[in-house]
C-alpha cells in the first residue's frame, strides 16, 4: 500500500487507476473489479451530494455482507460523509436509538428490514431519503430509492469540492449495548489506512499469487505454479533450511489462489535447537515436541492441501463457502 494515502477515497482511485480490471470482489457468480467499485460508489456520491449530504454529515445503512455494502460504505466516505452501518441483529427500538443520535439525512437497508423503518419512520426526523437494496421500488408504505439503481446511474468521476482528510471520521461503529446504550466509535480515515498498512506488510496481502498464475498461464499454458524457497522469517521454526536465508519448502497455487502448502522439516536435534532459539521461542515449551529427536528421525517432510479451496478453483465456484458441507459465516457457525 502506497504510504502517500490518507483516505480511503484515496485508496480506492489508486486502486482503480492501477488494476482496473483486477477482482475486487467475487460475490457469488458475480465479479466485481476495481473499476467496478470506483465507479458505483462514485455514482452512489454523486447521490448523496444531491440530496444535500455535505463532508462531516451521517448516512446509515443496515445490510448483510455483499457488493452493495462496500458501495454505501465507500462512497458515503468519498465525499467525507460518515458511514454508521446499523447491527442486521437489532430491532426497532435500537435502530430508532442510533437513528436519533448520528441524525442521517439517508438511510439504507436491505428489502428484510423494511419493516423496521414502518414500525419508526416517523419517529426518525432526521431521515429524508430511504434507500432499498433491490433492483428496483417495492411497495411500501414509505417513498425510497433503489440501490441499484443509484450506484449503476453511470453519474462520472467524482471531484469532490470540500474532500476528506486523514484526520476526519471515516466510520463511526457503534458497540452492542450490553451493558447500557450502544456507544459510537469514531474511527478516522487514517486509522483504517494504517490498520489495513499494518495488515498488508504483517500478512502479506498482494496481487502476487494472482499475477504468478496469469504469466504461467500466458507463457507456458499452465495453471498451476510451485514456489520454492520461502525466507526461514516466513515459515515454521521446524522448516528445513536450504541456506542461512531460505527454506526446502514450497506453495502450491492454482488459478490465482494457494492451494497447498509444505516443505521439509528438520530431523538434526541440534538444528532445531538452533531454529528455535532464532526464531526467539522458549526451548522448554516445545519440549513434548523437540524430545523425540534427541534419539534420531528419518528425513521427512509435509503438506497440507486446502481441498476446499482446490474444489471451489477447479469446478469455478463463486465462494469457498459453496465447496464446503458445512461453511461457516457471520450468520451461520453451528453445523
Amino acid at each position: 500500500m502506497e504510504r502517500d494515502l490518507q483516505t480511503t477515497r484515496d485508496l480506492v482511485d489508486a486502486n482503480a487507476a492501477k488494476y482496473p480490471d483486477t477482482p475486487f470482489l467475487n460475490f457469488y457468480d458475480e465479479i466485481i473489479t476495481y473499476r467496478d467499485l470506483d465507479e458505483r460508489t462514485d455514482a452512489f456520491a454523486h447521490y448523496l451530494l444531491a440530496k444535500g449530504v455535505k463532508k462531516g454529515d451521517a448516512v446509515s445503512f443496515m445490510m448483510i455482507n455483499s457488493p452493495y455494502f462496500f458501495y454505501t460504505l465507500l462512497g458515503a466516505q468519498k465525499i467525507g460523509a460518515m458511514a454508521v452501518p446499523i447491527s442486521c441483529w437489532w430491532q426497532a427500538p435500537e435502530v430508532e436509538f442510533l437513528v436519533n443520535e448520528c441524525k442521517p439525512k439517508v438511510l439504507a437497508l436491505d428489502p428484510e428490514y423494511a419493516h423496521i423503518v414502518s414500525a419508526i419512520k416517523d419517529k426518525i426526523p432526521s431521515v429524508e431519503n430511504i434507500i432499498l437494496n433491490a433492483p428496483s421500488k417495492m411497495e411500501l408504505d414509505y417513498s425510497h430509492e433503489s440501490l441499484h439503481e443509484i450506484v449503476s446511474s453511470g453519474s462520472g468521476k467524482l471531484v469532490p469540492q470540500d474532500p476528506p482528510a486523514a484526520r476526519n471520521v471515516a466510520t463511526v461503529m457503534y458497540t452492542s449495548g450490553t451493558t447500557g446504550k450502544p456507544k459510537g466509535v469514531m474511527i478516522t480515515h487514517r486509522n483504517i489506512l494504517f490498520a489495513s498498512r499494518i495488515k498488508t506488510e504483517r500478512v502479506q496481502v498482494h496481487q502476487g499469487e494472482r499475477i504468478l498464475c496469469d504469466w504461467a498461464l500466458k507463457e507456458h499454458g499452465v495453471e498451476a505454479v510451485f514456489i520454492f524457497g520461502w525466507p526461514r522469517k516466513k515459515r515454521p521454526f521446524y522448516t528445513y533450511p536450504l541456506d542461512a536465508r531460505s527454506t526446502m519448502s514450497f506453495d502450491l497455487l492454482f488459478r490465482g489462489l494457494e492451494v497447498t502448502t509444505g516443505g521439509r522439516r528438520i530431523n538434526e536435534y541440534s538444528m532445531l535447537l538452533e531454529n528455535i532459539e532464532l526464531f526467539g521461542l522458549d526451548p522448554s515449551s516445545l519440549r513434548d515436541y523437540i524430545q523425540i529427536f534427541k534419539y534420531g528421525s528419518p528425513p521427512h517432510g509435509g503438506f497440507a492441501i486446502g481441498l476446499e479451496r482446490l474444489t471451489q478453483k477447479i469446478l469455478g465456484l463463486g465462494s469457498v463457502k459453496e465447496a464446503s458441507l458445512f461453511p461457516r459465516d457471520r450468520r451461520r457457525i453451528r453445523p
